[in-house]
């Protein structure tokens, strides 16, 4: 109106207040940018609310090479190096990663020794953890040996043996000499390959190794040798391991740095491979030759007739293994060469990782790339906001650009505020006078236009002019009766939403809420699919329609407030001509309200206050998450149990049984497939592995999102071996014999039950020694009983504690007889692949049978001892004290310990059994017929889940405006209140037309220039008490004084 005349539809009864926005902008498009530009600002606001609460996701990614904290758990150092100490666990790890494919133990490979190290993060197992570390390798600097001369000859007097005597020479030395190959009498000679030491005897130097392959025969011989002197250096080099149980993932050694390790000599490395073939030697022939025990008789398959059989030491036997050849082939030197440096690297570098690390802890600079739990921004929804944003850039300068100025003095928007114009305007008060409703107004104001203008009379004044272009044609106002206004907002059916609405989303929430938590989420989801945007943004949108339903309560509350106010009359003007909360903050109106004790208003704000909570809290209400998912299964065994069991350390079919034992016990590697500690159990099918959709293809068990593995858990049955033992009474033993001077051991004399002895006066029980001149030793042993006595005897016996001269008071005796129990087991096994992940089994079972038809010779399936000089440990004992460490020292000299002395003898014997039954026991089924329930485990779902928090704030807030509506409702009375919509100037200025209120005394000229404030500092309402009803007229509006009973 400022700008020129305009009809009353522009101007007087222009309403851009109380309609829905989306309906004013478009009605506002044909007469003025401000408005709609202003709507189209809040609506792209809303959006961006919406879009917002997808902007952040948790999503697992693949980090890779992050910088992290690594920590060694080991550094090097040769101070109780001792070469000639080490046991058989180097070669036999070799053998066990070349043979079956068993992963090398931590911080080696078949090339390197290296500091382990690990990570404080917690990572899957599956992270890979990088860093640069100390690293040992290992070589030999090789010459060609020419063998000068040999001889044979016997080694006893019995001549059970020959033995190959030769001299070898090299460019550096012509003189190595050397008792090499042994051959029995009753062997016709064939193809042989080992390695010797030897120190030439022209210089005093450290032992060189001789590798020698020879073809001996009663009509050739053919010899090949090598002269190798072992060398190693230490380099800083880069490792990469997986987290979970540290294997190499790849390692680089940095050759340009080299270095040795105090105090280590490189010919130690020699003299430890000796000594680690040594102790190896009988596990390690289990790979050559077909165990044919029966019963007590140790007996193995060799072909003496043949001139062409081989006969491979523990070396070759391992080195055949990486690099087959024919023995006949290690005659050549180039062959020899090729297959004898990568094996002693490998045992080299297992020599070192078990002797030349010792425990340390320091921290370095590493890194490691894992799938991590990470907050992902959502590329859709940055682009919907940064497209928003930049529309909502333009259109706020479009805005600045277009916006209304100079058009009213003061904020019309208090009822003081149009009075204080309408009171200049009194052509437009006569026309409203009177009116009784919307319609009346509309006709009354249908054939003039209407402008501001502003003069200066003694003063400047603005007033709202009227243009009349046909005085005639004017209609004078019916007589028709008064009717009221009420918006929709306040209507029954609005409010009736607005209370069961937010009620039916909380209802629908708890019921989500309990079936995410009961189900692991609410369903399998692909998080990295668009679908994923629907659980994001539907959420937000059905609470930005929660949140409109109550900010048209709220609207409506804050119109009809001063209203409610002037109708109960008496009031004065700063709460009432003067309340205007639309134009204030909803923080403020709250507070306000408060102050006022206008509950209507205090109510519906505290819901306007809560709705943002209600945005923010759903923005985390839905994630997906790798969950743990569990579903039904079945699987069938492909095999059963021999009831005879025969543990043979190699068959045919299964060669290295023992070496298989000796790994899994003395090297701690991993148990062979189908075997767990002292478990052996069914072979399983992967193929016949069902869930309740058919077969389960194995591309369902892979996950891009997560680093650990898909399991099948099941209960099945498992055979475990049981040992039943009773202890020797004291005076069994009557006597001890010390070693002698040709017969190294001590001889335990006693007196047996005379059935076992079968007529003998007496039994000896035989303990070897490396160390026949010690008197004081510390020794434990575990025979078969067969072995010494010949009748009716219990299979097993065992003596262990201190030999002190004749003494007979330091030991303890026990007997044994095992038989095969079957056991309930419950495994867990990675999938794919099945291998074993745990396997518990009950404590007691049901036996399943006692016919074990020969001995299991624990020199087969376990390294040979070493020992200290006090010591006199065999096999079975040594492997309880120093590899699986369920024995001290303390335990075999306090006799007190025999329950801990028989436990570890049970558990090692099971262990031996497991590998023994696992090759030699099994009979493969024709048919799966027998089944086991089963459940998959996938951690690696990816699952909807419904947030606990967001879901109890979203609940507490959405019952809280609930309560807060039907508070607003009680106090909130819209009935008869006013007759027309009071959000047009035409609306409240018909409610104060023809009032006292308007005369120049109340508000006299200029009072329109000035806001509520400097009205009453004037004191222009001092005194005055004003009301909205009736009065003299009649009319019904707002006037100075208490309004009178109701007229029609």
């Amino acid at each position: 109106m400022n700008q020129q005349p305009k009809p009353a539809s522009q101007s007087l009864l222009l309403d851009y207040v109380s309609d829905w926005n989306v309906v004013v902008m478009f009605r506002a498009l044909k007469h003025s940018w401000a408005v709609p530009l202003a709507i189209i600002g809040t609506l792209l606001i809303k959006l961006v609310t919406v879009v917002s609460t997808g902007l952040f996701m948790l999503q697992s990614v693949y980090m890779d090479h992050v910088p992290t904290t690594l920590h060694t758990q080991a550094s090097f150092n040769a101070a109780t190096f001792n070469g000639t100490m080490v046991d058989g666990t180097a070669a036999m790890v070799v053998a066990g990663a070349w043979w079956l494919d068993l992963p090398y133990p931590v911080g080696s490979t078949d090339q390197y020794a290296f500091q382990p190290f690990t990570t404080k993060s917690k990572l899957g197992s599956e992270a890979v953890i990088s860093g640069t570390v100390s690293m040992f390798s290992a070589d030999l600097q090789c010459d060609v040996g020419t063998v000068t001369n040999w001889t044979q000859g016997c080694t006893s007097h019995g001549c059970e043996q020959l033995r190959l005597n030769m001299t070898i020479s090299t460019p550096s030395c012509s003189n190595y000499p050397l008792a090499s190959f042994l051959r029995s009498t009753s062997s016709v000679g064939g193809y042989y390959a080992d390695v010797f030491s030897a120190t030439c005897a022209d210089s005093a130097s450290d032992q060189e190794l001789i590798f020698a392959a020879a073809h001996w025969s009663e009509n050739i011989t053919e010899i090949q040798t090598l002269v190798c002197s072992p060398t190693y250096n230490i380099t800083e080099g880069s490792v990469s391991l997986l987290h979970g149980n540290q294997s190499v993932v790849s390692i680089h050694s940095n050759t340009a740095s080299n270095g040795t390790i105090s105090g280590l000599r490189p010919a130690e490395l020699g003299t430890g491979l000796v000594s680690t073939l040594a102790s190896a030697e009988d596990p390690l022939d289990t790979l050559n030759y077909v165990d044919l025990s029966t019963g007590r008789l140790h007996k193995f398959q060799y072909n003496f007739s043949d001139p062409n059989s081989t006969y491979p030491s523990a070396f070759y036997l391992v080195a055949n293994l990486s690099s087959p050849h024919e023995l006949s082939d290690l005659l050549d030197v180039s062959v020899l060469e090729k297959v004898t440096r990568p094996t002693f690297t490998a045992m080299a570098a297992q020599i070192a990782r078990q002797y030349l690390l010792s425990s340390a802890d320091a921290e370095f600079k590493g890194t490691y790339s894992a799938h991590i739990q990470r907050v992902i921004v959502r590329e859709l929804s940055v682009r919907i906001m940064e497209a928003t944003l930049a529309v909502l850039v333009v259109l706020t300068a479009a805005l600045w650009a277009v916006r209304p100025v100079r058009s009213t003095p003061r904020d019309p928007g208090t009822i003081a505020g149009l009075a204080s114009i309408l009171s200049r305007s009194p052509g437009v008060s006569r026309r409203l006078a009177g009116c009784k409703n919307a319609k009346d107004i509309t006709t009354e104001l249908a054939d003039g236009t209407y402008y501001t203008r502003v003069t200066d009379n003694d003063g400047w004044t603005f007033s709202i002019e009227e243009e009349q272009k046909s005085e005639g044609t004017r209609t004078r106002i019916s007589s028709s009766p008064i009717t009221w206004w009420q918006p929709m907002s306040v209507s029954l059916w609005w409010w009736i939403i607005s209370i069961f609405f937010p009620l039916l989303i909380i209802a629908g929430l708890e019921v989500a809420y309990q079936m995410s938590a009961q189900r692991n989420g609410l369903g399998t989801v692909d998080s990295s699919g668009y679908i994923r945007y629907t659980w994001v943004y539907l959420p937000a949108l059905v609470m930005l329609i929660v949140r409109i339903f109550f900010d048209c309560i709220h609207f409506s509350a804050m119109v009809f407030q001063p209203y409610l106010e002037l109708r109960r009359g008496g009031v004065t003007a700063p709460g009432s001509l003067m309340e205007n909360h639309l134009s204030k903050l909803t923080l403020f109106t709250f507070i306000t309200a408060i102050t006022r004790k206008q509950w209507a208003v205090c109510a519906s704000a505290f819901t306007v206050l809560l709705a943002p909570v209600l945005t923010v809290a759903v923005s985390g209400l839905y994630s997906t998450q790798d969950v743990v998912y569990t579903r039904p299964a079945s699987i069938a065994r492909t095999d059963t149990f021999n009831y005879s069991i025969t543990p043979h350390s190699s068959t045919d079919s299964d060669p290295g049984l023992g070496l298989t034992g000796a790994l899994v016990v003395a090297a701690n590697l991993s148990y062979p497939a189908w075997t767990y500690d002292e478990l052996v159990i069914p072979t399983l099918s992967e193929d016949s592995l069902t869930d309740k959709k058919g077969k389960v293809p194995a591309q369902s068990y892979s996950n891009e999102t997560s680093d650990d593995p898909t399991l099948l858990e099941l209960s099945l049955p498992a055979l475990r071996a049981n040992l039943t033992c009773e202890t020797l009474p004291s005076d069994v033993v009557y006597s001890i014999d010390p070693p002698e001077e040709d017969y190294s051991a001590w001889s335990i004399n006693m007196q047996l039950d005379e059935k076992c002895q079968a007529g003998a006066s007496s039994t000896s029980f035989t303990v070897e020694t490396d160390y026949p001149n010690q008197n004081h030793t510390v020794f434990g042993s575990l025979i078969y009983l067969d072995t010494a006595a010949f009748g009716e005897c219990p299979t097993l016996m065992g003596f262990y504690g201190k030999f002190n001269g004749n003494s007979t008071s330091d030991l303890r005796g026990f007997t044994c007889d095992p038989q095969i129990d079957q056991v309930n087991a419950t495994g867990t096994f990675t999938l794919p692949g099945l291998q074993i992940q745990s396997v518990t089994a009950d404590s007691t079972g049901q036996l399943f049978t006692t016919n074990i038809t020969s001995d299991l010779y624990f020199t087969d399936y376990l390294p040979q001892a070493v020992n200290q000089n006090n010591q006199a440990f065999d096999a079975f004992f040594s492997a309880m004290i120093n590899d699986q460490k369920t024995l001290t020292l303390d335990d075999i000299t306090d006799l007190s310990h025999y329950p801990t002395v028989i436990n570890a003898v049970q558990h090692l014997y099971r262990v031996l059994m497991a590998q023994s039954i696992n090759g030699n026991s099994r009979i493969p089924s024709t048919t799966n017929s027998t089944r086991y329930p089963a459940t998959i485990i996938d951690p690696n779902r990816v699952r909807l889940i419904q947030s606990a928090i967001s879901t109890r704030i979203l609940e507490a807030c959405l019952a809280a405006m609930v309560i807060s509506s039907l508070i607003a409702y009680c106090f909130m009375h819209t009935k008869e209140v006013i007759p027309v919509n009071p959000c047009s100037i035409a609306g409240a200025a018909t409610l104060l037309a023809g009032s006292d209120l308007l005369k120049s005394d109340i508000l006299p000229p200029g009072s329109e220039w000035h806001s509520d404030k400097d009205l009453l500092r004037r004191g222009y309402f001092n005194g005055l008490m004003f009301g909205l009803g009736w009065w003299e007229g009649p009319r019904f509006g707002i006037d100075i004084g208490k309004p009178g009973p109701y007229r029609d």
